[in-house]
């Protein structure tokens, strides 16, 4: 049941307002045009790949990415996939894969201890962004 939550967030709707599954849910067969417009509408590695050009400014070296590589969603796979999109157009992006954590915020943002390891290093490179002119820890 909960899988159709994807088709909620993700695929066009029908007619009748409903979304468009995905698949059905009864043979498996999957729907080739809504798998397409997930893709185009929805895949950020794909995206990266056909758009780049327009899309170097905003994203290139601005990307940076935490995964466990023991997450329950697998999510670590589709960050692979992610940083193989970034090489083949020859973009800049920071890939952290930290071995043994889940999908768990205090596994995946610590370090050495520290649960707010990532946390303080990512509001570190947004202060650079949003201040440029200042120098962190200066008021």
């Amino acid at each position: 049941m909960w899988l159709r939550s994807f088709d909620w967030s993700f695929s066009p709707r029908r007619a009748d307002g409903r979304p468009a599954p995905l698949f059905d849910r009864v043979t498996g067969a999957v729907d080739a045009q809504v798998a397409a417009y997930w893709r185009d509408n929805h895949d950020i590695g794909h995206r990266i790949e056909t758009q780049w050009p327009r899309l170097r400014h905003d994203l290139d070296g601005k990307v940076h990415v935490v995964v466990g590589t023991a997450d329950s969603y697998y999510l670590d796979g589709a960050v692979h996939d992610l940083k193989t999109a970034f090489r083949k157009v020859g973009g800049r992006a920071e890939f952290i894969y930290v071995p043994g954590a889940s999908y768990s915020i205090n596994e995946v943002h610590a370090r050495d201890g520290d649960r707010n390891a990532y946390y303080r290093e990512m509001a570190r490179a947004v202060y650079v962004v949003a201040r440029p002119s200042k120098v962190i820890g200066e008021r």
